[in-house]
């Protein structure tokens, strides 16, 4: 397991430093997709399957919702700390009883399930009625999306133990008795978050989320990302931390994540936890564009605070540098060549360094030479990823 300290910490380690010395989806996404075996090259959650507590449904009349239930930590059967999953929908009922199985079905007993639907149309709540007696909570009604959805099923969860599941996605089985049992092992965290499967539509394994070791630095700026679907936090500390940013509806989790990274221990797990499935449907991919101006906002408020820690302070031309040529990728995938080029040149503007690294490298050659140098970039990426290793071994 990879540790990391908080930042307050990491800003001591700095300031002692600087006394002594007197003075960073499938061939169309960005996202880093290692193709290969999923089961058999990536330690999983136990595929063990019990029963689920259920809590009764209550009609509240006019509202499509589901009031309070049973309290299950009143049931003496069920022990262990109680942990809500909150899972915002909209308008996805082709993927949505996949997703809600695959928490009932869990091994652990004491789990709060909350769905907030945002008033779909598309037959989502006929299948979340279907479950209804299981669920701690549910209501289908407009909302300010799905930041919106996500902080409303917040303030109703109860659970020591937090995390949403958007209403695409899965829970490997075993996921919660592994999360509860790591945060046993490591009652400081704030957040704990493990391995990622990649899914196509129908749900065959195309790849598994390959992320580097997990630093505050590594994530601030882009050389590695959290995989939201396989986090979990505290709920203490998401009253620390606030909610979930309204106003963005793509990076949400990587602000979050910062939050919370700059207060907490963040702990890295190797069990893989959950599956993110890749979609026409689904929102980041249909609106790839939009995902780079969000990087750079969430990066101007950072730094815009006055009281933000020195060693968060020296990391701001390789976050910007970061955010940029992650941005430049999310417009490679959308075919706006032309806007991920102007991205990657904004890349080099914010710190030249940013040029020795493979992912630079990658998304700029597919953004010069297109469709046709994708396999070109990628290539690339890969004989540059093997040179910086041998490099370290010697």
């Amino acid at each position: 397991m990879i540790v990391n300290r908080s930042v307050e910490q990491f800003a001591a380690a700095f300031r002692r430093t600087a006394a002594c010395r007197s003075v960073r989806k499938v061939e169309s996404s960005p996202l880093p997709i290692r193709r290969g075996t999923l089961r058999d090259s990536i330690p999983h959650a136990s595929d063990a399957r019990r029963s689920v507590c259920r809590v009764p449904f209550c009609d509240l009349g006019q509202r499509l919702a589901a009031g309070a239930g049973t309290d299950a930590r009143a049931d003496s059967k069920v022990s262990g700390p109680r942990v809500s999953i909150i899972t915002p929908s909209y308008n996805q009922a082709q993927f949505l009883e996949a997703t809600i199985r695959s928490v009932l079905d869990q091994d652990y007993a004491n789990i709060e399930y909350i769905i907030c639907d945002g008033g779909s149309t598309d037959g989502s709540v006929d299948i979340i009625r279907k479950y209804a007696d299981r669920l701690s909570w549910w209501c289908s009604e407009r909302d300010g999306g799905q930041s919106d959805a996500i902080n409303k099923g917040m303030q109703r969860a109860t659970g020591s133990i937090v995390g949403w599941l958007n209403s695409d996605d899965a829970l490997l089985p075993g996921c919660i008795s592994t999360v509860v049992a790591a945060f046993g092992e490591h009652p400081d965290a704030g957040l704990i978050f493990g391995g990622l499967e990649i899914i196509d539509e129908a749900g065959n394994g195309v790849g598994s989320f390959d992320s580097r070791p997990y630093t505050f630095a590594n994530q601030l700026t882009h050389r590695m990302v959290i995989p939201q679907p396989s986090s979990f936090w505290r709920s203490d500390v998401a009253r620390t931390v606030g909610p979930v940013r309204r106003d963005l509806h793509f990076t949400m989790d990587f602000e979050y994540w910062i939050r919370i990274g700059r207060r907490y221990p963040v702990v890295q797990i190797p069990a893989t936890l959950a599956q993110f499935r890749v979609s026409r449907e689904n929102k980041g991919t249909a609106q790839r564009g939009r995902w780079g101006p969000e990087f750079i906002r969430v990066l101007d408020d950072l730094y815009a605070e006055s009281d933000l820690p020195e060693a968060v302070r020296a990391l701001r031309a390789r976050a910007y540098a970061g955010a940029f040529t992650h941005g430049a990728a999310w417009f490679v995938a959308a075919g706006d060549y032309a806007e991920a080029r102007a991205w990657i040149r904004k890349a080099v503007s914010a710190r030249a360094a940013i040029v020795t690294q493979s992912e630079w490298w990658h998304t700029a050659l597919t953004a010069v030479l297109g469709r046709r140098g994708h396999d070109v970039g990628r290539r690339a990426k890969s004989m540059l990823s093997v040179a910086r290793r041998h490099g370290k071994a010697e």
